[in-house]
């Protein structure tokens, strides 16, 4: 809207653009639902459309504005003044607006309807037919769809380019005669319903010429849309190909494998809006009419090609749910043709900020609003990251936020801007030195963390059992006991993130039937383990009850393995057993968690799958892993779900570099942790209300005072462990992203990330160096069949199980 902003210049000198220049601004929401977003953008260009009408009399007195250009009076008779009256003046600017600036799609035929009566009731004008937007608000997937230059090679993949000549003549003349069409509409001003009549006899003649070229466009998309092998995939393409160039008839064969296009919607952007990403028709060398070519892929044309801005809220969806509800070759086109082949379970939005960024022309930027896992995880390696590597700058943002709806959901805002940037970063609505991908103060180390060797095999997530027939109360367990003692080698206490977190001694309340990896019997043992190898039938009143509960759920399932072996957990995690089967304990974190703290358990147990197991034992292990310092990597570089830390060990704790000098720490470890469980003891309350009054302000009793206390000084000792005696962390009551909590200052939360950062990259150039990292070399392995057979074997003993009996 304004020169000098992208400049850095002081908003003082900031110049709007002139009518002319405001409305060839071309904006879209991808995902526009009612039309919300497009409505508060008309609204807003509408104002400025006024004001650069405004500028241009006050620079010409005497003059008035006659067209929506700004162009001023002659004092000709046939001229057609702007109004002067200014709320009749913002309802013309608000229909040229709409008429000439926005756009939409939306995959919902009914939203689509929506968003055109939302903009028609703001650009109601008395004796004057609805504003015509059919041209500009389409129904249609934004994610999924092909480009011209796409369709013109008949490959997703235009580097290929085998078919050179495929359609080049045909498609430049049809898209020439688009652009014609679609320019007449949107310039043609609404004044009577015969002018309303015309736009629809417009619209519709570009739809004929466009008709073939869709069809060929959805053939293109159907041909990557099925589960066919690949050998086979070329195949079908090129029969899709003949059908289009010469009208033959589809087989049934193919048409069985193809998708429903009903369904699916494809929208191919280009076609659709062409005056927007194609360049302006230039006269042809002969002086008769004039070209375009369509512009190849990653080439630039030097004419504004694409949106000046997107706005919009796109859907979200979790990474794991999109095959289940849109399908495999869904999700595999995001991630090839959208994604440029970055795997990850990545939120669904990710795919629009990525596919919303190559929609932008060279200078445009866009805001969209997102769950906060964008800037996490695997959906911000797959969007946020790739954006920024690829020339995208995030100029403000506001990294959480709760939704204003009646959803339980955190929300983030995001604004980037392609190219260079030289004005303010705002965060939070602070002005900051710049934005990183994770939605942070860009600081003085640079980057993501990497894994380190040195923490591999070191922390695990629990099984998943897979079905609740498993777990038993203990008076069930009781009663197979006492039916049979030899039941007991297969019945373990089963903790889960719930008990650890609520229970004061931290104990399992349930207890679980396990058979590991036992074969069901010797005749199923396809391995031939030698004689004495346990069977799953050796129990036969624990399979019963795993025949009668199990078996008919698994045999629901989709997957082979967890049919086929029903008697088995889902996830075993023998990795994890053979890691800790000989120690005496471990460090339990809940997965999912307000508060991060990790308590010490007994191995022996089977741990659920919302249990993070770290393979630590010592007390200086603990002191590093409860304190600030690491909390604050975690919440970092972990996930989220609402305010809770959803806590990802591969993230987080195989990145986070533990300082070299321990010593000073074991002491503290043990008096912080025992006046902690002192505390539940006595109070008989989990870590979870203990954690609730350590960080009430105002909760004083003596025994929180001290925790809180204890807390300081384990933290000062973790950061003397780094040698950062100079760090001062101001522990106190401070607000954070989760609300008012006792920890350390924000300046000295940046300082720990930044110095960690650099740590962690420090520590991996040294494994890099000694060769560590290399592909193929075996790392963090010790030992071998006779040393895991043992271990399996030590697990049988349950040494850890609970006194209960």
């Amino acid at each position: 809207m304004y020169e000098g902003v992208a400049e850095g210049k002081p908003k003082e000198q900031w110049k709007l653009k002139s009518a002319a220049e405001l409305l060839k601004l071309k904006i879209c929401d991808m995902a526009m639902g009612s039309g919300a977003f497009l409505v508060q953008t008309c609204r807003y260009l509408a104002e400025r459309l006024v004001e650069a009408w405004e500028n241009a009399e006050k620079a010409n007195p005497g003059k008035v504005v006659t067209a929506p250009e700004g162009t001023l009076s002659k004092s000709r008779p046939e001229e057609c003044v702007i109004p002067k009256d200014a709320d009749e003046r913002l309802i013309v600017a608000q229909r040229i607006i709409a008429d000439r600036c926005l756009y939409g799609v939306d995959k919902n035929p009914l939203a689509v309807e929506m968003a055109k009566l939302s903009l028609w009731l703001i650009t109601l004008q008395k004796n004057r037919p609805f504003t015509f937007v059919d041209h500009a608000l389409k129904c249609g997937d934004s994610l999924i769809g092909v480009s011209l230059e796409q369709l013109r090679y008949w490959n997703l993949d235009t580097r290929e380019r085998v078919s050179l000549a495929l359609i080049g003549e045909n498609l430049r003349r049809d898209i020439e005669q688009i652009i014609e069409l679609r320019r007449q509409i949107a310039a043609k001003p609404v004044i009577t319903t015969e002018d309303q009549k015309h736009k629809e006899y417009l619209l519709t003649k570009a739809k004929a010429v466009a008709n073939d070229l869709r069809d060929g466009c959805n053939l293109l998309v159907s041909s990557y849309f099925n589960n066919l092998p690949e050998s086979e995939k070329e195949g079908l393409r090129q029969t899709l190909l003949t059908v289009f160039r010469d009208g033959a008839s589809i087989s049934e064969k193919d048409r069985r494998v193809l998708p429903d296009l009903e369904k699916l919607r494809p929208f191919h952007w280009e076609l659709e809006f062409p005056e927007v990403f194609l360049p302006s028709p230039q006269p042809s060398p002969s002086g008769k009419g004039s070209k375009v070519t369509p512009r190849p892929e990653g080439e630039g044309t030097g004419a504004r090609v694409g949106f000046d801005a997107i706005v919009g809220n796109p859907p979200f969806m979790g990474g794991q749910k999109i095959t289940g509800a849109l399908s495999t070759a869904y999700r595999d086109f995001l991630v090839k043709w959208i994604a440029n082949d970055k795997r990850g379970s990545a939120d669904l939005c990710a795919y629009f900020f990525l596919h919303a960024k190559q929609l932008l022309n060279i200078n445009g930027g866009f805001g969209l609003i997102a769950t906060n896992t964008i800037a996490q995880g695997d959906t911000r390696e797959v969007a946020l990251d790739q954006l920024i590597a690829d020339s995208g700058v995030i100029t403000r943002a506001v990294p959480t936020r709760k939704w204003s709806g009646i959803a339980s959901l955190e929300v983030a805002y995001v604004w980037l801007r392609q190219g260079n940037w030289l004005g303010e970063f705002v965060l939070d609505d602070k002005i900051v030195d710049g934005i990183t991908a994770f939605l942070t103060n860009l600081g003085k180390a640079i980057g993501n963390p990497h894994k380190l060797i040195a923490n591999q095999s070191k922390s695990f997530q629990g099984s998943i059992v897979l079905g609740m027939g498993f777990v038993m109360t203990p008076e069930e367990i009781q009663a197979l006991i006492e039916k049979d003692a030899k039941n007991k080698n297969v019945l373990f206490p089963y903790l889960n993130g719930e008990d650890l977190n609520s229970r004061p001694d931290q104990s399992p309340s349930r207890w679980v039937i396990n058979f590991k990896d036992y074969p069901l019997d010797a005749e199923h043992d396809d391995l031939k383990k030698p004689k004495g190898r346990p069977y799953a039938s050796d129990y036969p009143d624990c399979l019963k009850i795993v025949r009668e509960k199990i078996k008919p759920e698994r045999a629901k399932n989709n997957r082979k393995v967890y049919r086929d072996y029903w008697w088995q957990y889902g996830e075993k995690r023998p990795a994890l057993y053979n890691a800790i089967a000989n120690q005496k304990r471990v460090l339990v974190l809940c997965i999912v968690t307000q508060y991060f703290a990790p308590a010490f358990c007994p191995t022996g147990w089977v741990y659920a799958h919302r249990c993070c197991v770290f393979s630590l034992k010592n007390w200086y292990e603990y002191a590093i892993l409860q304190s600030t310092i690491h909390e604050c990597w975690a919440r970092q570089y972990s996930s989220s779900l609402e305010t809770r830390l959803n806590y990802s060990p591969s993230d987080c704790f195989e990145t986070f570099p533990f300082p070299t000098s321990t010593a000073n720490l074991e002491e503290i470890g043990d008096r912080y942790y025992n006046h902690r469980q002192n505390i539940m003891q006595t109070r008989q309350e989990g870590l979870t209300k203990t954690y609730n009054r350590f960080h009430n302000p105002d909760e004083t009793a003596a025994d929180i005072q001290q925790l809180r206390e204890l807390h300081i000084e384990m933290d000062n000792a973790v950061a003397a462990a780094y040698g950062w005696q100079d760090l001062e962390l101001s522990h106190g009551f401070h607000q954070t992203k989760q609300g008012l909590r006792f920890t350390i200052s924000e300046t000295a939360r940046r300082e720990v990330l930044d110095r960690l950062l650099e740590l962690n990259h420090q520590r991996y150039a040294e494994e890099v160096a000694q060769g560590l990292h290399d592909k193929g070399k075996k790392k963090g392995k010790s030992g071998g069949k006779k040393k895991a057979q043992a271990e399996s074997k030590n697990q049988d003993n349950d040494n850890g199980q609970l006194s209960l009996f």
